[in-house]
């Protein structure tokens, strides 16, 4: 007697899992993402944090199926190792959502009033407004947009272990897609004081 089917696909996963196009196409679209954040690693390696951080070790990407079900691919500027590091720049692409350009900073090692009041103008930045720094979904409850913040809210973020923002950019056409990272970097490094010439 055959084994009976107790999870019945649907015609839209039968119909997914009967070919190849689409792993293939997706396989093709990852690489071809994780091909332009190699080069933006390199853009970003100019930008020179030697001053304020000391030893910069490069970049690093890494990518992953499934956060929050869906596929992703970060780079981080400079390389870490786990926290307590003093500052970071992360670019994260997630599938079906955004590209989110994520910059924290360890308050232990820099005061960031003049960067909280500064950035407010950026558009569509948001903050995280507790310590679960890992957290990358700006719907959560943890983020909240910056120019919507009470001067209250702001000296709150002061408390915290780390500062972390995100500007999310929609996913759209590859010429396009990580055209702005630099320049936003630069301008959030410049607000806080730092390092934030291109390098030679």
């Amino acid at each position: 007697m055959g084994q009976k089917w107790t999870n019945k696909l649907t015609n839209e996963e039968l119909e997914l899992i009967s070919g190849t196009y689409y792993p293939l196409l997706k396989k093709s679209a990852m690489e071809k993402v994780q091909a332009q954040l190699v080069i933006l690693g390199e853009q970003l390696q100019q930008i020179n944090l030697a001053e304020a951080l000391g030893n910069v070790n490069g970049y690093k990407i890494s990518r992953g199926e499934n956060y929050q079900d869906l596929p992703y691919i970060v780079l981080d500027y400079p390389k870490i190792s786990g926290e307590g590091f003093k500052m970071l720049c992360r670019v994260v692409f997630w599938w079906g959502k955004y590209v989110g350009l994520q910059f924290f900073l360890n308050q232990k090692y820099f005061q960031a009033d003049e960067l909280i009041e500064q950035s407010t103008e950026i558009n569509d930045l948001y903050v995280l407004i507790n310590d679960q720094i890992w957290n990358n979904d700006i719907n959560h409850q943890s983020f909240q947009l910056l120019k919507t913040m009470t001067k209250e809210e702001k000296n709150a973020l002061k408390t915290l272990p780390y500062l972390k923002f995100i500007q999310v950019q929609p996913i759209k056409k590859t010429v396009d897609l990580f055209e702005e990272v630099a320049g936003f970097y630069q301008l959030v490094l410049s607000l806080q004081g730092l390092t934030a010439q291109q390098g030679s």
